[in-house]
């Protein structure tokens, strides 16, 4: 592969720290979420603004039923830029089970278009870092195992259920 086909992937690879967010799911998953309004200001500062040389081409919505009386929604994109398109889906229960019962998010359509925007620009190189896991644990490990400091940083696991409160 040209090192040119990675220009773009290289540019926008690694987020900043301000864009990432620490998270821990029911059931313990950890990862780091990316702000997708960092995702969409990147595109835009590549490409201009959303729907003149990139943007969604079309957008369908379904809602797909699941256990126990939840339901998901999806959401299935085409994302052009200037070099192609980017085809992807994204998700969100629109119907989810809680503590409290079942609750509708009036939410989803909206948040499985981010999720479906997000993952198709990741594909391009946008924060692909944190999709390929580097920001796994608590310290990013970048070429040569060292540390920068803009990495995010290092934190307990109490510290980072605060700043998720």
């Amino acid at each position: 592969m040209s090192p040119d086909n990675l220009n773009l992937w290289n540019k926008y690879c690694r987020p900043p720290d301000d864009a990432m967010k620490k998270f821990t799911r029911a059931g313990g998953f950890r990862g780091t979420a990316i702000d997708p309004m960092w995702l969409i200001q990147s595109a835009t500062t590549e490409w201009g603004p959303m729907g003149g040389k990139w943007g969604l081409r079309s957008i369908a919505h379904s809602f797909h039923p699941g256990a126990d009386d939840t339901v998901m929604h999806m959401a299935a994109i085409v994302l052009f830029h200037p070099d192609g398109e980017v085809p992807c889906v994204g998700q969100t229960m629109f119907v989810a089970q809680t503590k409290k019962g079942l609750v509708t998010d009036e939410e989803a359509p909206k948040k499985s278009v981010t999720d479906a925007i997000s993952k198709a620009l990741s594909w391009l190189g946008f924060a692909a870092d944190v999709y390929l896991g580097k920001f796994d644990g608590n310290k990013y490990t970048g070429q040569g195992g060292g540390t920068t400091s803009s990495e995010p940083k290092a934190s307990t696991p109490d510290q980072q259920m605060e700043d998720l409160l």
